[in-house]
Order: C-alpha cells, then sequence, then structure tokens
C-alpha cells in the first residue's frame, strides 16, 4: 500500500514466508527430521524531501533466519572429551525487526555534503548457544560420559539480542589543494544474550570509529588520496 504527494510519501507492505528443512539421519539411531516454519513479515518505509533539497528515509523491515538442520539434529558430538555439543529438536526460528533512519543532505553552491545514519536491531529467540558445565559426572547416553569439569553445549533461543549502530559524514571542497576532505564518525553497541548452567546473562560490546578522508584530481595525470 502506497501514498505519495509533492514532497514524501509512504509504503506499507507484509510478505507471507514458509521454511522447509528436512534430513535423513542414519547414526546413532534412524530418523527422519521435517520442521516447517511459516512467518508473517511486515515492512514499510517513509521518506520526506525537505525544500532544500535534503533528504530523509525511515525504514521498517522484519526477517527470519531458520536453524540448520545440525542444529535441530540432537545428536551428542563427542569427539572432543572435555567440550561436547548436540543439537535442539525444538529450536525456533529467530525472528528479527530492523529500524533504520537516513538523512542526507547537499548544498549545490559550496558543494558541502551531510549524511547520518542509524539503524537499530532487535531479535526475537535469537539463536545462541547455551553452555553446561559439568560439577560431578552425567551420563548423556549410553557409552556417552560427561565428565566433571567438562562442558557441553548446544543452541537454544532466548530474547534479548539487540544491536546499534551509527554514522555520520560531513564533506567540504579545499580549493586551495583542489581536494575534497571528509570527516566520519560513528558508535555502535551489541547487547547478546548467554546462558550458563541456566543462568541467563548479557554480554555488552562498545565501539567507536572515527576517520578523515583527503582526495583529489589535481590533474589528468596526478590523484591522491590520504586517508
Amino acid at each position: 500500500y502506497r501514498i505519495r504527494d509533492k514532497q514524501s510519501f509512504f509504503t506499507l507492505g507484509v510478505a507471507y514466508q514458509n521454511a522447509l528443512l528436512a534430513s535423513e539421519q542414519t547414526y546413532p539411531l534412524a530418523q527422519n527430521v521435517k520442521y516447517s516454519f511459516n512467518s508473517l513479515l511486515p515492512n514499510a518505509m517513509f521518506n520526506y524531501r525537505f525544500e532544500n533539497k535534503a533528504n530523509l528515509r525511515l525504514f521498517y523491515r522484519t526477517n527470519t533466519n531458520a536453524p540448520s538442520v545440525n542444529q535441530l539434529q540432537g545428536v551428542i558430538n563427542n569427539s572432543n572429551p572435555t567440550q561436547l555439543s548436540t543439537g535442539n529438536p525444538d529450536l525456533k526460528q529467530d525472528y528479527g525487526h530492523s529500524l533504520s533512519l537516513r538523512y542526507g543532505a547537499t548544498n549545490a553552491k559550496t558543494a558541502q555534503s551531510f549524511n547520518a545514519f542509524l539503524n537499530l536491531a532487535y531479535s526475537n529467540n535469537a539463536i545462541v548457544q547455551s553452555t553446561f558445565i559439568a560439577d560431578k559426572d552425567y551420563v548423556l547416553a549410553p557409552g556417552i560420559t560427561l565428565f566433571r569439569g567438562s562442558q557441553l553445549t548446544k543452541p537454544i533461543n532466548l530474547d534479548g539480542m539487540m544491536n546499534i549502530r551509527t554514522f555520520i559524514s560531513y564533506g567540504l571542497p579545499v580549493s586551495k589543494l583542489k581536494s575534497n576532505l571528509n570527516f566520519n564518525a560513528g558508535v555502535s553497541y551489541a547487547k547478546n544474550p548467554n546462558l550458563i548452567n541456566d543462568v541467563k546473562s548479557f554480554t555488552n560490546n562498545y565501539g567507536i570509529n572515527g576517520g578523515m578522508v583527503v582526495s583529489s584530481n589535481m590533474s589528468e595525470k596526478l590523484d591522491f588520496t590520504l586517508s
């Protein structure tokens, strides 16, 4: 569905998605695995053009990430006796939301430009690894023992995974150098859920970046870029 006028337009849509995973397992037990995931994926976009030719655009999207067949199979991998792993037949697919904001402005008279970007992503039922550290010996299956101090990992679904990214840039000409000068900077943040011995926690990661670029075409035979 779309609405439009001279300076702006708005769109709204929805998609239906079906994901089918199937496999045939022969060891250690004969078993056929078949999963079907159904999803409705809405999306929206708003765009506005200002009188000074600056542009603002807002996106909203949804997406899914289905578990792999290996993640769904409940087969214990004991090739490393201190770090065992297994799949999880009860896994659901990851359902993600993404919101993006972009703003751009250019002054044709001065050749200056400014751009800003913001992205926010959040996941429901994110597929992450859980870890169980044995405080004693556990018999997991005939012939397979999780010894004290060893780890068993398996994929699970957890809410709360989030990512935020920002980026801004400003450019202007430098006539004396016959060059363009550009400054940029950004901040990022990631929040990831974890589960260790049935205790949920979060890992937080922060990042800051910045830069400067000078680029020039001084003549037909000479150009340079300094960053």
